[in-house]
């Protein structure tokens, strides 16, 4: 059984069984998770490796490379903002930038724009 560094608040101990189970796979080589919860950091966890050889233990700061994290997470905000009618889709992006609306842009709304288009920080 692989161990689990770091801790975890008792409330959210089913983040570090998640973690554990997830070395049940050979495949997994390592792994952290870090929660914030009302400010409050509840989990900061981590294990296993940072090779494939599994020469160099996982540590607390350990850098790993995210991939297209980034996307999930804009849209997750996003739809959290609608949630909270902070954004409304079938607004256009000007009302919440206003400079957008430059080069004849002022007409089109946030539904419009795909979480794949905005990752490019290709839209002024």
């Amino acid at each position: 059984m692989t161990q689990i560094n770091g801790f975890v608040k008792e409330k959210f101990a089913a983040v570090s069984e998640a973690l554990q189970r997830n070395f049940a796979d050979p495949g997994e080589i390592g792994a952290s998770a870090a929660v914030v919860h009302n400010g409050e950091l509840v989990v900061d966890i981590w294990a296993g490796h940072k090779d494939e050889e599994r020469t160099q233990e996982w540590e607390r700061d350990t850098i790993t490379n995210v991939w297209s994290t980034t996307k999930t997470m804009m849209a997750i905000s996003a739809l959290v903002l609608a949630d909270r009618g902070e954004l409304d889709f079938y607004k256009p992006v000007a009302d919440y930038w206003p400079e957008f609306k430059a080069k004849g842009k002022g007409d089109i709304e946030v539904r419009h724009i795909n979480v794949a288009y905005l990752r490019t920080f290709r839209l002024g």
